[in-house]
């Protein structure tokens, strides 16, 4: 996959992230911009509750780390209240057993 179509698959996920996000925190009376710790891990929690992969969550929680990082390049903010908030446990598949035939040619 060439770059040009990477950034056209990978921006429009990060933005929805960022809206779903946004709508979420403006029912607190507060912004992407203002809002701290607890209230990304009520979002999180929220996510959780309505049954979204652990992946999916990590994904987006993944997308809130970047635009608090850009936020303190630009000096927006100082702080970045999803810096230390650690993603979901993803569960680990269990191992695929083996048929007789693949055992016996072991």
């Amino acid at each position: 996959m060439g770059r040009q179509t990477e950034l056209h698959v990978f921006l429009p996920k990060v933005s929805v992230d960022l809206e779903l996000a946004h709508d979420y925190l403006k029912g607190f009376g507060q912004s992407l911009e203002t809002a701290g710790t607890g209230h990304l891990e009520a979002l999180l929690a929220t996510w959780a509750n309505e049954g979204l992969a652990a992946s999916t969550s990590a994904r987006k929680l993944s997308s809130l780390k970047q635009f608090y990082r850009y936020l303190q390049i630009e000096n927006i903010r100082k702080d970045s209240p999803a810096q230390y908030i650690t993603g979901p446990k993803q569960g680990r598949s269990l191992p695929k057993t083996m048929s007789e035939n693949e055992v016996d040619r072991l």
